[in-house]
C-alpha cells in the first residue's frame, strides 16, 4: 500500500510541474502578438505619442540586443526602427516610471512575389523596448525586478555584457520562448534602466527578410541573363 501511495504522490509532482510549464505565462509588449504591423503596435500606445519615420537599419540578433551582446550580425535592409522621444512621452508611464524613450524593431515581411517592400504594412514585431533616465537606478532597478518577478517567476538568465563592465542583465524566458529583459547601465553620468522584450522567434523573421534580400538583388544582377 505504502509502494502505490509514493507512485501516486511521483505521479502528482509530475501533474503538477507539466501543470506549472504550461501556465508559464507568454511575454509580450503591450499586449502585441509578437510578428505584428507597425500600425498595429502603434495603436496600443497613447494617440499623443509622436513616431519617427520608419527607417531601414541593420540589426543584431535577438539574443543580442536582450542580452547586450554583438555578435550575430544583420546587415542590409532586412528591418527598420522607430522611436519615440521624450518630449512626446509627456505623462507616459510604465509600471509606475516615466519613460523617455522608446524603440520599437521590425523585420520586413516579404511580398507574396518574395521580395522586400519598404512600408509599415510589411512589418513584423521582433523588440521593443523602454527606456528610464534616473539617478537612482539600484532602487529603481529592484523594484522592476520584484514586479517582473511577480509576473514571470524567477529570472533565468543574469549576465553582464563582454563589452561593458557598468551593465547588468536580467531577463526572463517563457516556455514559448518569448523573453524580457532588464538593463541597469550605473557608473556614468547619465545612468539609465532600460526594459527590453523580444521573441527567438524574430531571428526567423530577420533570415526570412534577409533571403528575401536576396533574391531581389539576383534579380537585378549583372551576371543574370536569365530570358535573354
Amino acid at each position: 500500500m505504502r509502494r502505490y501511495a509514493c507512485i501516486f504522490a511521483v505521479m502528482i509532482i509530475v501533474v503538477l510541474s507539466f501543470a506549472k510549464a504550461e501556465e508559464a505565462p507568454t511575454i509580450l509588449f503591450r499586449g502585441n502578438e509578437w510578428g505584428a504591423s507597425f500600425d498595429d503596435v502603434k495603436s496600443s500606445f497613447p494617440v499623443e505619442i509622436q513616431w519617427y519615420s520608419l527607417e531601414p537599419d541593420s540589426s543584431f540578433s535577438v539574443l543580442d540586443h536582450m542580452l547586450g551582446n554583438h555578435k550575430r550580425y544583420y546587415d542590409g535592409h532586412v528591418c527598420c526602427y522607430t522611436s519615440a522621444a521624450s518630449y512626446s512621452l509627456k505623462d507616459f508611464e510604465v509600471a509606475g516610471y516615466d519613460i523617455s524613450y522608446v524603440q520599437l524593431r521590425f523585420a520586413y515581411v516579404p511580398d507574396e512575389n518574395g521580395l522586400i517592400v519598404e512600408d509599415a504594412e510589411h512589418t513584423a514585431l521582433y523588440y521593443a523596448k523602454y527606456r528610464i533616465d534616473c539617478r537612482n537606478t539600484l532602487t529603481v532597478f529592484k523594484d522592476l525586478k520584484s514586479k517582473l518577478d511577480t509576473l514571470y517567476g524567477d529570472i533565468s538568465v543574469k549576465s553582464w555584457p563582454e563589452y561593458s563592465f557598468t551593465e547588468t542583465y536580467l531577463t526572463w524566458y517563457a516556455e514559448d520562448g518569448t523573453m524580457v529583459s532588464l538593463m541597469q547601465s550605473f557608473g556614468r553620468s547619465n545612468p539609465f534602466i532600460e526594459i527590453m522584450y523580444g521573441f527567438s522567434g524574430g531571428d526567423d523573421l530577420l533570415d526570412a527578410a534577409r533571403d528575401a534580400l536576396a533574391y531581389g538583388e539576383s534579380l537585378i544582377s549583372p551576371t543574370n541573363y536569365n530570358g535573354l
